[in-house]
């Protein structure tokens, strides 16, 4: 009776443990999926800024290469402080441009080891899940060996209950076959 209720604790503990490393799991999953999800939504935004300043960047351009034509068609002196302007605003696009680049490769730099972090705990989780389901059935296994082990004996017990009980009786009755013997030679004298 002892080793079944080990047996049965064992059981019971490894399968608490695998639901606490499934709710972790799941708990970090989420997490996860969270600050995926937001990362995501930054990622986005910041290339949507991105995309609004190549546009800017093309405009500008656009602007630039106009006044340019017009700076060979009209007089210098107006149309240079229009092309100074317009080569300021350039460049001031062409360092949000460059700073844009730069978020969107942090962002996707962030979101990929933050991806890679969850593959890992996700992965650890499921080895361990592995290692305590390859343990609850070892114990599981144990358990079957131990309750045949158990009819095998309670088996052998009872086929040994019924020899003694059938030689006991042959032992009565030999008694009473001498006790009859000894009786009829007692008589016969």
């Amino acid at each position: 009776m002892q080793p079944e209720l080990i047996l049965f604790i064992a059981i019971s503990v490894g399968i608490v443990i695998s639901l606490v490393t499934l709710v972790v799991a799941v708990g970090v999953m989420r997490e996860g999926r969270r600050v995926s999800e937001t990362l995501q939504d930054k990622l986005s935004k910041v290339e949507h800024e991105l995309q609004r300043a190549q546009w800017a960047e093309i405009d500008a351009q656009k602007e630039v290469d106009k006044l340019k034509e017009r700076l060979v068609e009209q007089r210098p002196e107006k149309l240079m402080g229009k092309l100074e302007q317009a080569t300021v605003e350039l460049e001031q696009l062409q360092l949000r441009l460059s700073e844009s680049e730069r978020l969107v490769g942090q962002q996707k730099q962030e979101l990929a080891q933050q991806a890679e972090r969850q593959k890992r705990e996700r992965q650890r989780s499921e080895q361990e899940h592995q290692h305590l389901m390859e343990e609850i059935e070892r114990w599981r296994q144990r358990y079957v060996e131990r309750q045949q082990k158990f009819e095998h004996l309670k088996q052998e017990y009872s086929e040994a209950q019924q020899r003694v009980e059938r030689l006991s009786q042959l032992r009565d009755k030999l008694r009473a076959e001498m006790d009859d013997i000894d009786d009829t030679d007692t008589e016969a004298f």
